[in-house]
């Protein structure tokens, strides 16, 4: 019995479908013309368009109405915007560091002049740190890292090229800043504090230095990362000494060895701190709000004095966890502690006004 064809299967014979392709029936036609009037409406509508366009522009600069920007590099008016921005910036970076630099010295080891050799030039990489005008008659402020030998013999080179012979250091003991007072000196630029009061993490910062020599150009732009901050990386790190202020300006760039010294300024060219270098951290400045109280005592005693306590402490607000056996459950305040136990030091006013390890300070 043979089955039946499904209803679906093609009724095409073979001989059909050979016919089909030696008679060669499938071709391919042309396209057809298109009609004059399908012509017309595209024309028409490409001049309406048109017009749509240039009417539209003429309406808004008649009406001084502005386009939206955008982030585009086809947008001619942001491009503009940005040569303009650039500009204005180059314009500010030139007078901050105008103003700055004006007082910035660079310290050498003094070299003697001789009539027939070189030996006497000051070279860039003689240099040893710069350091700040901070009074018109000589009084500059630096680093203990810049002055490596007191026995030596060092001068400043002020902005204007002029050599003046440091006469006197002081030490503040407090800080590993270092004040120098300069022979002879006279009419000096003396830089502008900053008022610690308006600064924010964030901020905008300069920090500013050149060789007086060259006059070469160092300039970086930053910013505050961390105001009066201290990195603590141990327990250790949290035990502070109420003679030693310790706490820097932070910011987002990190500086190596030979900006000792450099000033960072604020958007105005006032002075916010001064650079040290540190091998654990590389973009600290020591902020100027640490010498304003003392400044006055110096230019008026050649003295640095500040008050002493005497203590070493843990300051409970910053250490959280803290057992209870030590902060008896206090949540703010210093804790007077140490890890080699001399928390209180011998003859200090703290021994002398009955303060031992353990108390805990809550006012004063």
């Amino acid at each position: 019995m043979k089955a039946k064809t499904p209803p679906t299967s093609p009724k095409y014979k073979v001989e059909e479908i050979e016919k089909l392709y030696k008679n060669n029936s499938m071709k391919i036609e042309k396209p057809r013309p298109v009609r004059g009037g399908l012509v017309l409406m595209v024309t028409i509508a490409i001049i309406i368009g048109f017009l749509s366009g240039f009417l539209g522009k003429i309406i808004f600069d008649y009406l001084n109405i502005a386009y939206p920007e955008r982030f585009s590099i086809l947008n001619q008016n942001v491009n503009k915007e940005v040569t303009k921005n650039e500009q204005e910036t180059n314009i500010i970076n030139s007078e901050i560091y105008q103003k700055v630099s004006s007082s910035i010295v660079d310290i050498y080891v003094k070299k003697e002049k001789t009539e027939d050799s070189l030996a006497g030039i000051y070279l860039q990489g003689d240099k040893k740190g710069s350091g700040l005008i901070l009074s018109s008659d000589g009084f500059i402020i630096t680093t203990d890292k810049v002055i490596e030998d007191k026995g030596e013999q060092y001068v400043v080179i002020t902005n204007d090229q002029k050599v003046y012979n440091v006469a006197g250091f002081f030490d503040d003991p407090s800080t590993s800043l270092l004040f120098l007072k300069v022979s002879e000196a006279e009419n000096f630029k003396v830089a502008q504090s900053f008022d610690f009061n308006n600064l924010s993490v964030g901020d905008i910062a300069y920090a500013v230095d050149s060789n007086n020599i060259t006059q070469d150009l160092s300039f970086a732009i930053t910013n505050i990362r961390g105001i009066f901050h201290k990195s603590v990386q141990t327990v250790d790190d949290l035990i502070k000494s109420s003679e030693i202020l310790d706490r820097y300006v932070f910011t987002d760039l990190s500086f190596d060895s030979g900006w000792e010294g450099t000033p960072l300024a604020d958007k105005d060219g006032k002075i916010i701190g001064i650079y040290t270098y540190d091998e654990s951290f590389a973009n600290g400045f020591i902020p100027l709000d640490y010498i304003i109280n003392i400044v006055n005592d110096l230019l008026r005693e050649d003295e640095v004095l500040r008050v002493y306590l005497g203590i070493k402490y843990i300051d409970l607000s910053e250490s959280l966890n803290i057992s209870e056996a030590y902060n008896q459950e206090k949540t703010s305040g210093v804790l007077i502690y140490s890890l080699d136990g001399e928390a209180v030091e011998e003859d200090s006013p703290a021994e002398k006004a009955g303060l031992e390890e353990g108390d805990i300070i809550t006012k004063v």
